[in-house]
């Protein structure tokens, strides 16, 4: 099995990189931050470890982050809340602990927000409901407490949005706003209060999961 080289970041005009599935192993190196044209970067599915490098914020043409299946730990880096030109932002299947930082309200280009299966915690920072152009968040399981932000029902473009197997305490009735839902997933969490009627009668929903005693 092999790591990525340093070396690497001798590629400075490169715009496209994809190494995803090729069981590599070692830490992201810090000498991929030189790529500064990358627009596309694709590392998933492979055994890389440790932490996000920060000095990937300095990539501001990446407009596609996925580093979804390794096995990275630590935090969520807010410097990676510079990457503003994003719109697809995958870090899913791994170790990841903390908060998501209030930072991820500057991604106003995401479309795709996926962090589902680490570790984060901590509330849902409601800078979420800043990101106009979502279309896709996924958290589901994490360690996430607290109530729903009722900021989230400014996404009216969401279709999708699974926040299952969390510690969420309360829907907010906001939600009812987001007309074009299709997908949401509530299930696995320590809800209770009231359903908002408008949210449980909205007929776009064709999935909607909240499997458990909701009080």
């Amino acid at each position: 099995m092999l790591a990525i080289p340093d070396e690497i970041g001798n590629l400075t005009a490169l715009e496209r990189l994809d190494l995803s599935g090729n069981h590599l192993i070692g830490c992201i190196p810090i000498q991929l931050s030189q790529l500064t044209a990358l627009s596309d970067l694709a590392l998933l599915d492979n055994d890389l470890t440790g932490g996000i490098p920060p000095e990937m914020g300095f990539m501001t043409a990446l407009t596609r982050l996925n580093l979804s299946e390794n096995q990275l730990t630590g935090v969520f880096p807010p410097e990676l809340c510079q990457l503003t030109a994003l719109r697809n932002l995958d870090l899913s299947l791994n170790q990841l602990a903390g908060a998501i930082p209030h930072e991820i309200g500057q991604l106003t280009s995401l479309v795709d927000l996926i962090l589902s299966c680490n570790d984060l915690d901590d509330a849902i920072p409601p800078e979420i409901g800043n990101l106009w152009a979502l279309e896709s968040l996924e958290l589901t399981s994490n360690l996430l407490t607290g109530g729903i932000p009722p900021e989230l029902g400014n996404l009216t473009e969401l279709f999708s949005l699974h926040l299952d197997d969390n510690q969420l305490t309360s829907i907010p009735r906001e939600l009812s706003n987001l007309t074009e839902l299709s997908e949401l997933r509530l299930g696995s969490n320590l809800l209770a209060g009231d359903i908002p009627p408008t949210l449980s009668r909205r007929s776009a929903i064709e999935e909607f999961f909240l499997n458990q005693r909701y009080e």
